[in-house]
């Protein structure tokens, strides 16, 4: 059985289970990162997202301990920063999103780890720095504006699909989705090359 797949069972099994909870998930991000999340920015995960329903957990995985004073060995300009993620999900923002309870599973039940599967889409809530232990606080909840923008692409993709000549489509996704300028052009000329004078693709 495959991460999703397991994770798709444990989700289906503990969906509508309970209220609304809070996760948490300490990490350490460059000082770039950090100042891209912004209130109101949308955070999409491409993999595997662990978090935890411990925040003293979530604290030690974002390198603060909280039984030892504070050094103040860095700041909120210092290169790499300490940020703690807190995520409040609702039952209903949750129930077209992959995410399990795992600790059932772990060898490290104490954990209290909740994963949420790739494409899941978070929006910043609040975004606040504590002097005292050097440490950014990023409030985020459940979003699924990125979830209906990808599936009015895959209906333009699929629209593009039938109308399109396919090795044209192929192109167009050098430039469009992977952003290649330098592959395009080249894939372009190549395919030019390789059609006739009066071939469709031309007029494309």
């Amino acid at each position: 059985m495959d991460l999703i797949t397991g994770l798709q069972k444990l989700s289906a099994g503990q969906i509508g289970q309970g209220g609304s909870f809070c996760v948490y998930r300490g990490s350490a991000i460059s000082r770039d990162e950090v100042e891209r999340l912004k209130i109101g920015s949308l955070v999409d995960v491409r993999s595997f997202f662990c978090t935890s329903r411990a925040f003293d957990v979530a604290q030690v995985f974002g390198g603060v301990d909280p039984t030892v004073p504070s050094l103040h060995t860095r700041n909120r300009y210092s290169d790499l920063q300490r940020v703690l993620f807190k995520i409040v999900v609702h039952p209903d923002d949750a129930s077209d999103t992959l995410v399990a309870d795992v600790s059932s599973k772990s060898n490290f039940p104490e954990e209290m780890e909740v994963v949420f599967g790739p494409g899941t889409t978070f929006i910043i809530r609040e975004v606040r720095y504590d002097e005292e232990q050097q440490l950014w606080h990023i409030d985020m909840t459940l979003s699924s504006e990125m979830a209906g923008l990808r599936e009015n692409y895959r209906s333009y993709i699929q629209q593009r699909l039938h109308n399109d000549d396919p090795s044209v489509l192929l192109g167009r996704l050098y430039f469009d989705v992977w952003n290649d300028h330098f592959e395009t052009p080249r894939y372009f000329h190549r395919l030019l090359r390789s059609s006739m004078t009066d071939d469709l693709i031309r007029a494309n």
